[in-house]
């Protein structure tokens, strides 16, 4: 939202009789943008801390959050889980890559020989292969607008992720379908929780989607908040507010993250 907009919709809501929690949302946006003009400043558009400290970042976040990204806050509980599993693998696929958040991350800091990333948002995909190529590491990712585009390029065994903001359960039976083949040997994968029309979880079908395919649930990883405030967060601001506001994802709290295997021979 930009600050001309946020001042906009202050004023539509007050007008109309807005709530406590409605006038929160808007000047806690209003709020974050000053922030986060002042954290790109300093930074320089590099990740500043975690797992992918260094990596240059897109100057926008496609579906999410800029600030926890330039931070080095953002998902480290699955950052964390993530980056021991991919020593080995033939490939990291990011179903849902948006600007390329993991797949620059993963690529500039992991020996894996092959990052692909699928987006249907024709801009994010631009911003993913240029923050790639802005990182030196175009030369092992591609990127495609469709999942069946990719699928050759995959390997045998993959890490892949997938993110796709409530239809997960249509990208599992896709992936399925097109890799009955005996495609993989060892594969292993990472879903985003999220929810149905109805706002109740999708965990348990995703998980019961798995199983049904001989997988091997290894952890659910719930999330931490404080994992949200970050050393750096606490040098810029005495106030406890505003690392709030900047390490914030926009995710309500019982989302999460599954992360399941199918050894060789699964079908």
């Amino acid at each position: 939202m930009k600050i001309e907009t946020a001042y906009q919709s202050m004023q539509d809501i007050i007008t109309a009789g807005a709530t406590p929690m409605q006038l929160f949302r808007v000047a806690a946006n209003l709020r974050l943008q000053t922030l986060e003009r002042h954290l790109k400043t300093i930074s320089d558009n590099k990740i500043m801390d975690g797992s992918f400290k260094g990596v240059m970042h897109a100057e926008k976040a496609f579906g999410s959050v800029l600030s926890p990204k330039i931070l080095g806050t953002y998902e480290a509980e699955l950052v964390h889980e993530i980056m021991p599993i991919l020593p080995g693998k033939s490939c990291f696929l990011d179903i849902g890559c948006a600007e390329g958040y993991y797949t620059t991350g993963v690529a500039v800091k992991s020996d894996i020989p092959k990052v692909i990333g699928v987006d249907i948002n024709a801009a994010a995909l631009t911003v993913a292969k240029n923050n790639a190529a802005l990182n030196g590491v175009d030369h092992k990712c591609d990127f495609f607008a469709q999942l069946a585009d990719a699928i050759d390029d995959i390997g045998s065994d993959p890490l892949i992720m997938v993110d796709v903001d409530g239809d997960e359960l249509t990208v599992l039976k896709g992936l399925f379908e097109k890799c009955q083949d005996g495609k993989f040997n060892t594969l292993t994968m990472v879903i985003e929780t999220d929810y149905w029309p109805d706002h109740s979880s999708n965990k348990d079908d995703i998980v019961d989607e798995l199983l049904r395919h001989d997988f091997q649930i290894t952890k659910i990883i719930e999330q931490d908040i404080r994992l949200r405030f970050s050393a750096i967060s606490k040098r810029l601001t005495r106030n406890y507010l505003d690392q709030a506001l900047l390490g914030l994802e926009g995710r309500p709290n019982d989302q999460c993250w599954v992360i399941a295997t199918r050894p060789a021979g699964g079908s």
